[in-house]
């Protein structure tokens, strides 16, 4: 079967998004992710400016925002892990680089996903219902990892959108799983037994909404704009109504990285090269990403890059990397990568920065919401002022 026709056969077979679904519902699933904070929004939002204006170098404000970032140990071996794992080539003969001199390895989009993904992979963390949180994390990291792999490798395609690709089918796995746990067992019974990998239209009869709604709703949070956002959504609609011409560019990307995941995952080492693929044009470069991408299903703790610690960023580690500016002593950080002078003014009245250490693997949003009720709790304590 051509390409172009298995681009169509996929978009057919998927339940059509309509944009008058309902905005609550899929702020039903998208609201316990809570708001990116603001060092996270606020890089990706210029490195988003950057790719939008075409450019494929970092400009002052994303490089002052990803420099501050960049003193998270925990951030710093996300971005090296993410380029040893996807572009390897990149640090070959590489020495002394500055963290900032890293992060420019990769291209404003790719570095603004990374971001993305792997601030809502960690809140998916704490949203999950527990005991489906190991389906869920392999079904996202897989597919993350995946995506990446596919896009690393076909330049006109990118990592970036890659890894959004991948992130967007199964990130809302998390709240679905959470808010109804009866119906998410149904949809990993249904997925399996159909030999799927998403299911639109079990999403929209038991949820109101679909994963890649949720997705785009969270990356618009993000930071992410509106354009990559819209595609994921619309690559699931088979004749959108469209005039923006890079949105279709994108949904056509994004739309080829699915088929090669669900081929991957379908047909492993046997999947044929076909000469019609319009963004693998050699055989060679199909090899390498078949072989990467079988490695991945194999072992995908392997490429793991959502899941590195503090402890993950070492000289040893990292010899590429130069140590020289360690962090300030004694940082304490979150598992997110945020820093103590990152929690908003109201938060660092109540929690000082010894306790916020101890609190190291606990979520941002669960952070200040134990703040909040402390700061409540004190202003009802108090009680109302007497008059003088």
């Amino acid at each position: 079967m051509h390409f172009r026709l298995e681009i169509k056969e996929m978009a057919d077979k998927q339940a059509t998004l309509i944009p008058e679904h309902s905005p609550e519902l899929i702020r039903k699933f998208s609201g316990p992710f809570g708001t990116g904070p603001a060092t996270f929004s606020t890089t990706i939002r210029f490195l988003m400016n950057d790719y939008e204006a075409g450019s494929s170098e970092l400009s002052k404000q994303s490089d002052t925002q990803l420099k501050r970032l960049l003193n998270s140990s925990t951030m710093l071996a996300t971005i090296y892990s993410a380029i040893k794992y996807f572009h390897p080539e990149r640090l070959a003969g590489k020495s002394n680089l500055q963290r900032i001199e890293l992060a420019k390895l990769l291209d404003p989009l790719t570095l603004a996903a990374v971001l993305s993904i792997l601030y809502l992979y960690r809140r998916a963390k704490h949203i999950s219902a527990s005991d489906e949180w190991q389906y869920v994390s392999e079904g996202i990291r897989t597919d993350v990892f995946l995506g990446a792999a596919i896009g690393a490798s076909l330049p006109e395609i990118g990592c970036g959108i890659g890894i959004i690709s991948g992130a967007g089918f199964t990130l809302a796995w998390a709240p679905f799983s959470a808010f109804d746990k009866k119906s998410f067992k149904e949809y990993r019974r249904a997925l399996k037994s159909k030999s799927l990998d998403y299911n639109p239209a079990f999403e929209l009869q038991k949820w109101g909404c679909t994963c890649l709604e949720v997705c785009g709703s969270l990356l618009v949070g993000m930071g992410m704009g509106s354009r990559v956002p819209q595609a994921l959504v619309l690559c699931g609609v088979a004749k959108p109504d469209l005039k923006d011409e890079k949105v279709k560019a994108l949904i056509t990307r994004i739309r080829a990285v699915r088929l090669w995941i669900q081929s991957i995952k379908s047909k492993g080492k046997s999947a044929q090269y076909r000469k019609d693929d319009p963004f693998c044009r050699d055989e060679e470069t199909f090899k390498k990403i078949v072989a990467q991408s079988v490695a991945i299903l194999d072992n995908p703790g392997n490429f793991d890059f959502l899941e590195k610690t503090k402890g993950d960023a070492s000289p040893h580690s990292m010899p590429e990397i130069d140590f020289g500016q360690e962090e300030e002593p004694g940082r304490a950080e979150t598992e997110q990568g945020l820093s103590y002078e990152d929690l908003p003014e109201h938060v660092r009245e109540v929690i000082g920065e010894e306790e916020f250490r101890e609190l190291r693997d606990t979520s941002l949003g669960e952070i200040v919401r134990m703040a909040e009720e402390e700061l409540e709790a004190r202003s009802a304590s108090a009680g109302p002022e007497e008059e003088s």
